[in-house]
C-alpha cells in the first residue's frame, strides 16, 4: 500500500508541472535568463552570496488539497515544518566557471570556479561536481546520480538527512547550477517513507521516489531553457 502511495504522488507531482505557462526570468544580474513555471518570483530577501532563489508560495493551499487524496498521511496544512513563509517550492541558481586543471576536480558549494580535468566532457563535469556535491553530504553513498547526455543535464540528489537536490548544464566554459526542491512533496515523503530499505532501491526506483521532492521537472526544464548574457 505504501508503495502505491509514493507513486501515486510522484505522478500528482509531476502533473501539476506538466504544461504549466512559463515565464521569461532573469537572475544574477542580468546574466542567466531562464523559463519558470508562472508564479515562480525571485525571493525577495538580500542575494544568497553568488546565488539567486526563486519561490513558488502557496504551501498550504497546495498541501491542503493533497489531502483529499492521501487521506492516511497525519500531515496538517500548518505543519510546522512549511515554515511561516508559506513557499511551496523553490529553485537556486548559481553560475560557475570551469577552470582546466591538472590536480584532482574540486569545488566547494559557494566557489566560483570548478576544477576539472582538462578537455572533460560534459558527463565527466557533472561527475566532478557530484563528487564535491556529495562530499558535503556523508559521501557517494548517500547521493545518486545520472546524466541526460541528450539534453546534457545531469542531476545529484542527497538522500540521507537534509534533502537536497543539484542540477546542472554546461554552456560553454560555465556551469549553469540550479538547487531545487518542492517542500510539500518533501514533507509528504517524509510522513510515507520510502516502499522499502533506502538502500536495496535500484537507481531507477530512487528518482521514482524522490524526483517530485527535488523540484525535478521545473529545475530540468529550467536548465533547458537556460541562455547566457
Amino acid at each position: 500500500m505504501r508503495r502505491v502511495l509514493v507513486v501515486i504522488a510522484v505522478a500528482i507531482g509531476l502533473a501539476a508541472c506538466a504544461g504549466r505557462p512559463t515565464a521569461l526570468q532573469t537572475a544574477l544580474d542580468g546574466r542567466l535568463q531562464v523559463r519558470l513555471p508562472q508564479g515562480y518570483l525571485p525571493l525577495a530577501a538580500p542575494r544568497d552570496g553568488p546565488r539567486e532563489t526563486f519561490v513558488l508560495r502557496g504551501a498550504r493551499a497546495a498541501l491542503a488539497a493533497r489531502r483529499a487524496e492521501l487521506r492516511s498521511l497525519s500531515v496538517r496544512s500548518d505543519d510546522a515544518v512549511l515554515g511561516s513563509d508559506d513557499i511551496r517550492a523553490e529553485i537556486r541558481f548559481a553560475l560557475v566557471a570551469l577552470v582546466a586543471a591538472e590536480g584532482p576536480s574540486g569545488w566547494t558549494e559557494g566557489e566560483a570556479a570548478l576544477r576539472v580535468p582538462r578537455g572533460a566532457s560534459d558527463a565527466e563535469i557533472h561527475e566532478a561536481l557530484c563528487k564535491a556535491f556529495s562530499d558535503r553530504w556523508g559521501g557517494l553513498r548517500y547521493t545518486f546520480a545520472s546524466f541526460d547526455a541528450k539534453r546534457g543535464v545531469g542531476r545529484c540528489v542527497n538522500i540521507i538527512g537534509a534533502f537536497t537536490a543539484l542540477f546542472s548544464r554546461r554552456i560553454g566554459n560555465t556551469l549553469v547550477i540550479a538547487d531545487a526542491k518542492d517542500r510539500v512533496e518533501v514533507l509528504i515523503l517524509e510522513r510515507m517513507g520510502p516502499p522499502k530499505a533506502l538502500f536495496d532501491l535500484t537507481e531507477e526506483e530512487r528518482w521514482e521516489l524522490f524526483q517530485a521532492a527535488a523540484n525535478a521537472e521545473v529545475a530540468e526544464r529550467a536548465l533547458r531553457s537556460a541562455r547566457l548574457r
